[in-house]
């Protein structure tokens, strides 16, 4: 199974909440053989006021987890009259945090999973089952809008960046992709960006059925987590008023030994 985890934050219920999820899933879901959704909703015992985990009990919520998933023998191929078993993701909001799978059989869940957590006779927690063939809770519930996914992706390249030893304190050129369907819609988003004082780096059509008309174009600006979401969102929704599709950014890695 492939895996590709993250983590956004949005309002569940009108509440805070961290929703963590297999966002690889999404490539071949709904699978034939998982069409049960099964969860597990944990009372966590200290949660801040905000609803989410404490660093208090956040140690104790990871081995309970762990516990709880080597108990339901998440990973195995097939799980003991239940078949195939698949963790896709949690939701931590409201002092709890709730586990979702997705399985073959609801067979025996709730003892499963009370077999599961025996070593932790303090927490509290409900479990239920249904079916879910289209895994509408994975889509529906779990995974992030567009425009999340722009923060979660905008987050990874900010996180690469560090990895590679820059500290995200210097401003430089990001360059940006956006691509159209028609090449009216690529000079009209043209005309907008330039008013923001956007440079244009290069246009093209490429030798495909839809968003033929591509745009590069760039801005010196502080690639910083704080800042760019404010940078690269407004770029996404004008790419989508004009039915095009922001592709992203890039930019080059400054470390403290380039700087000097």
């Amino acid at each position: 199974m492939q895996e590709q985890w993250d983590f956004y934050f949005c309002r569940v219920d009108d509440a805070p909440a961290s929703i963590n999820l297999n966002l690889a899933l999404a490539q071949t879901a709904p699978l034939e053989e998982c069409a049960v959704m099964a969860w597990v909703s944990l009372e966590m015992r200290a949660p801040r006021e905000d609803g989410f985990s404490s660093a208090e009990e956040y140690p104790v919520l990871e081995q309970l987890e762990d516990a709880l998933m080597r108990g339901l023998g998440v990973g195995n191929a097939t799980t003991p009259d239940a078949g195939p078993l698949m963790f896709v993701g949690r939701n931590t909001s409201a002092g709890r945090r709730d586990f979702y799978f997705y399985t073959g059989s609801g067979y025996a869940w709730q003892n499963r999973v009370a077999a599961a957590l025996k070593a932790f006779p303090d927490y509290r927690f409900e479990t239920g089952t249904q079916d879910d063939p289209e895994w509408q809770t994975y889509f529906e519930f779990l995974y992030p809008g567009e425009d999340d996914l722009q923060r979660m992706q905008n987050r990874r390249v900010c996180q690469q960046l560090e990895q590679h030893g820059d500290p995200l304190t210097q401003e430089r050129p990001l360059y940006h992709w956006v691509y159209f369907a028609t090449a009216d819609a690529r000079a009209a988003y043209i005309d907008q960006i330039l008013q923001n004082e956007f440079e244009i780096e290069q246009e093209w059509e490429a030798d495909t059925d839809e968003y033929r008309f591509g745009l590069q174009f760039c801005q010196t600006s502080l690639p910083h987590y704080r800042t760019i979401d404010s940078i690269t969102l407004p770029l996404f929704f004008a790419a989508r008023d004009y039915n095009g599709h922001y592709d992203g950014w890039e930019t080059e890695v400054i470390a403290p030994d380039q700087t000097h």
